[in-house]
């Protein structure tokens, strides 16, 4: 399945072959489906002869068991699991209508915040293509980062085995978080799996400790977190 931008509306698609011909809007008469390697959709417009490659769909993670399936943060010494349970308890409550909210904008760029520019890639988008600003997490080389949780921080090897690829992302409209991602920093432009965190999953991480989640993930080490991980608090962000 595939998702199609066609005049910022999205359509979503499935592969068949042989290539078939779909009238998917008044704007574009005529669209080509063919097979191309790693999953990419070569979008034609027969006017025009303008060729774009468009991002495959994104899956939404809404239960424990797809976390762990996803290879996120995994195997040690990643932190991608510690920073995503961080994240989800000390950055992320619900106000009164049910919407994400954070007391510091990322844009503050404390804990290492900032913008992510959501550039293609080899002719790809690695998230939507939207006019709301996106911002990532987790490279604890960034300015701010030192303020991370120790629980988080503690096997940093300065990019030794793979222990800084994690990454979260965000979306923000205005003042609210629309969506938040998990993805793994291959290098300055190109990012590995990608999914997306539901609601859903957000509530049932914050109703964890970090031990049974860790527990849950199949990486706790009691040795190494029984020390090193305060009571929840709200230190970065509060209910609007």
């Amino acid at each position: 399945k595939v998702l199609v931008s066609i005049s910022q509306s999205w359509y979503t698609f499935h592969r068949t072959s042989p290539p078939i011909a779909v009238d998917a809007s008044k704007q574009v008469q005529s669209v080509s489906f063919k097979e191309l390697p790693e999953e990419r959709v070569l979008l034609i417009y027969r006017r025009k002869k303008l060729k774009r490659t468009i991002m495959v769909a994104i899956d939404t993670l809404k239960e424990l068991p797809q976390l762990k399936d996803s290879g996120f943060g995994r195997p040690s010494p990643r932190h991608g699991l510690t920073l995503l349970y961080w994240f989800v308890n000390d950055c992320v409550h619900f106000n009164a209508n049910g919407l994400m909210v954070l007391q510091d904008h990322p844009r503050s760029k404390k804990f290492g915040f900032h913008r992510f520019r959501n550039i293609q890639v080899n002719g790809d988008y690695p998230l939507p293509n939207e006019n709301f600003p996106y911002y990532e997490v987790g490279n604890l080389n960034a300015p701010g980062a030192n303020a991370l949780p120790t629980y988080v921080r503690k096997n940093f090897t300065l990019n030794q085995d793979g222990n800084n690829k994690d990454r979260i992302i965000v979306q923000m409209r205005g003042d609210f978080l629309d969506k938040v991602y998990i993805t793994e920093h291959i290098n300055r432009r190109d990012f590995g799996r990608t999914h997306e965190i539901s609601k859903d999953l957000i509530t049932t991480i914050k109703n964890m400790t970090i031990e049974d989640f860790l527990l849950e993930m199949g990486t706790f080490e009691r040795n190494n977190h029984s020390q090193t991980v305060p009571p929840k608090r709200s230190s970065c962000c509060t209910i609007l």
